[in-house]
């Protein structure tokens, strides 16, 4: 048998072209978070077969704690029970509790009825010792909602839960239990290491896990995560635009590299796309409207972010080579976002010691030519993907007047770019 750290140790991966993806059989115990799916199959966006099981085991230790922290059933039958008693009773406050014989349960062993009806009548009440925990409350919310959202979001709620719990120094908590003084507390702790923004995504995630467990009846009160002043290290950076010379010495750069990482920055240069929609870009979005090329953004940061985007003429042919031998569904680029921005980080490094001056500064270049160009707004929000109101918002397949239209308005910002900046 291959050792873990073995060339062949390949288990629950397979290499698609030159990308591998990670495959395997849903665990019986998570199958209801999986809606019935016989296999869980994603790229892992890399070529590097050690970054590959790196991610691989990162991804199978998320779902080991998810199997350990799963719903627990008799906490849910508790609460299902006094939910129905309680109801009886408010019907019929007299008699509700007539057909049961609360002995014969208890000689049955039904421990939980028997909490379940004490706590209804006033004998004992039992409702703290089945109070729904955060990693339950999360988990719900990833059998209801997260199986909805982004492999991102899937990833964050668990995180950030997990934090939560780190900082509180336990393993789990009674969700009823927290508090606004730990809420506070928290934030105080996370403002000391985050941007503002960072530590509001941290709190908007427990908010949103809490929310559920009152709609499910599973807390009562108010939510303790609710209206809490953020704080953080700093506001969200600035991003600045390079100089001429700056993009110069940087396209030169890049001519040493390969062709992969070349066409990434030159993509962010002449489209002004984001890095992670870029890296996401698959074989069969790549599509022809006419005598145009685009790609087709599926999903990204916001709604608003799904749009297609013209391709520079320059690019085509090599966008076109790299989705040579690919499946529609295989990444036509072989690097995920966060290790390009690392690497682009140090490349930029060597040019330009700036911290506000980033891939994302290359969204910012292309939107100022867009402005410079007199591009009108609503054409320029379907390019960047902002917010935008009745402008096209069309789907996977571009008209062709449609395209032809917003490549027009592209080709006079790549226009600017070349021969204001690049020459």
């Amino acid at each position: 048998m291959p050792s873990r750290n073995s060339t062949n140790d390949t288990k629950h991966l397979k290499l698609r072209g030159n990308v591998w993806w990670y495959q395997r059989r849903v665990p019986k115990s998570l199958q209801h978070i999986y809606k019935g799916d016989s296999f869980i199959s994603f790229s892992l966006n890399t070529g590097d077969i050690r970054l590959a099981k790196s991610k691989r085991d990162q991804f199978n230790g998320e779902l080991a704690s998810k199997q350990m922290s799963g719903a627990n059933p008799d906490a849910a039958r508790f609460r299902h029970i006094v939910r129905h008693l309680q109801a009886d009773k408010q019907d019929n406050p007299y008699e509700w509790d007539e057909p049961y014989d609360v002995r014969e349960i208890e000689r049955a062993g039904d421990i939980v009825f028997v909490d379940a009806y004490t706590t209804v009548n006033g004998a004992n009440d039992k409702s703290a010792h089945y109070d729904i925990s955060l990693r339950e409350a999360l988990h719900n919310w990833e059998v209801k909602h997260g199986v909805n959202k982004s492999l991102e979001t899937q990833r964050k709620v668990p995180n950030t839960v997990k934090l939560f719990l780190n900082f509180l120094e336990v393993q789990d908590v009674s969700l009823q239990s927290v508090s606004r003084r730990d809420v506070y507390d928290f934030i105080e702790y996370l403002a000391q290491h985050y941007a503002k923004n960072t530590v509001s995504g941290h709190i908007s995630r427990l908010k949103v896990v809490w929310e559920l467990a009152k709609d499910r009846c599973d807390v009562t009160g108010d939510n303790p995560f609710h209206g809490h002043t953020m704080a953080g290290t700093s506001e969200t950076k600035k991003y600045e635009l390079f100089t001429p010379t700056e993009l110069q010495a940087l396209c030169k750069s890049l001519d040493e590299t390969s062709r992969d990482r070349r066409l990434i920055f030159l993509l962010g240069l002449f489209t002004g796309a984001r890095l992670s929609e870029i890296c996401n870009i698959k074989a069969g979005n790549i599509q022809q409207a006419g005598e145009h090329y685009y790609y087709h953004i599926e999903k990204g940061k916001t709604k608003d972010a799904t749009r297609n985007v013209p391709i520079p003429s320059e690019l085509v042919a090599d966008m076109l080579a790299l989705r040579e031998g690919l499946a529609e569904n295989d990444l036509l680029f072989s690097v995920d976002s966060k290790t390009y921005s690392r690497w682009f980080s140090v490349l930029k490094s060597s040019v330009v010691d700036d911290s506000r001056k980033v891939f994302h500064s290359l969204r910012v270049g292309f939107s100022t030519a867009l402005k410079r160009c007199d591009v009108h707004e609503r054409y320029a929000a379907e390019i960047l993907g902002h917010k935008r109101g009745e402008t096209m918002s069309y789907g996977y397949y571009a008209r062709e007047n449609e395209l032809a239209l917003l490549a027009r308005q592209c080709d006079k910002a790549v226009s600017y770019i070349q021969s204001t900046w690049l020459l």
